[in-house]
């Protein structure tokens, strides 16, 4: 069995990520891309799980019925579940129109909020694991943090010795080039996360 790895390191690395490339707006509120998300987590653990909370649907008398929704006479509410990294955490959500009011039940156009609300809920649930948790707390990029910068630096220390070990410093002679030259103090957020991405890249071309 794959060992799990420390949840509040992974919550500092994804909580650390530039994902300002990814945010959509509506009205003045941001949000994460559903399908970015989804796709992140795969990326980091492809285990994860994703579950919608059922309720009991009110106005049917088959207890054995269920729906994607809470129903009050407030309006809707929905609930998502995730388990990444072992560690399972829940969030909910009330199902808001267009202009982000609370829909009201019975309206036409529910059954469309409500999945949408389901996306956005999951969206939310996964800043709880530190991926784009920095958007609620009303900053727009993350600062590049002293542990940040170490933690570059190491994996390219970490690449150009593989690379050595495999006996492929030519094939890779511009990369390193590239990273002995880098100073990662002087590198802004996107740069950071970029450089991390094409290294995980090339670590996958020498396996």
């Amino acid at each position: 069995m794959t060992e799990q790895p420390i949840f509040s390191d992974k919550f500092r690395e994804l909580n650390s990520r530039d994902v300002s490339a990814h945010v959509e707006k509506k009205q003045n509120l941001n949000y994460l891309s559903w399908a970015y998300v989804q796709q992140e987590l795969t990326k980091e653990d492809p285990n994860y799980t994703e579950r919608v909370i059922e309720f009991p649907y009110p106005d049917c008398s088959n207890e054995n019925f269920f729906v994607p929704y809470l129903k009050t006479n407030e309006g809707y509410m929905v609930c998502v579940e995730l388990t990444v990294f072992g560690v399972t955490k829940r969030e909910w959500l009330p199902v808001l129109d267009y202009r982000n009011k609370p829909v009201t039940v019975g309206s036409a156009t529910a059954i469309f909020d409500i999945n949408k609300a389901t996306k956005r809920c999951m969206v939310k649930c996964a800043a709880k694991f530190g991926l784009g948790n920095y958007l609620y707390l009303g900053e727009e990029v993350p600062d590049v943090s002293d542990e940040l910068k170490e933690l570059t630096k190491k994996e390219a220390e970490n690449f150009i010795e593989v690379v050595e070990n495999a006996g492929k410093t030519e094939q890779f002679k511009k990369e390193i080039i590239k990273l002995k030259n880098m100073d990662v103090n002087e590198l802004e957020r996107q740069q950071i996360d970029k450089t991390r991405n094409l290294i995980k890249t090339w670590l996958g071309e020498i396996e």
